[in-house]
């Protein structure tokens, strides 16, 4: 699986890998469950390879409401937005990495 992040538009997911973007036909939930062990959902329209993780960060200029974190991929330069729903998830990921937790 050579993809990086998966961002869900409508009815279309836009798969990107670190050199090139492509559109599916197909449904993020069903993606997320067919690669779970390879996916973790980050946020509502976003599912990011789980091998690709680095870092998360405070996304600058934005209030300390509990929301405003990005996560960094190895493979990109910009970090995506994290859910405030998700973030707990993201976090245990990144605490497992790059080993994996038992």
């Amino acid at each position: 699986l050579g993809v990086v992040y998966v961002q869900a538009q409508h009815k279309y997911l836009t798969l990107h890998s670190a050199t090139r973007s492509w559109l599916m036909s197909a449904s993020l939930q069903q993606l997320e469950q067919d690669y779970a062990p390879l996916l973790l959902r980050i946020h509502r329209h976003t599912l990011v390879h789980r091998g690709q993780l680095l870092k998360l960060t405070r996304r600058p200029g934005l209030a300390p409401l509990g929301a405003g974190w990005q996560l960094h991929l190895r493979a990109l330069s910009e970090g995506l937005p994290v859910s405030r729903r998700q973030l707990s998830q993201v976090q245990s990921a990144l605490a497992c990495e790059p080993h994996g937790c038992a």
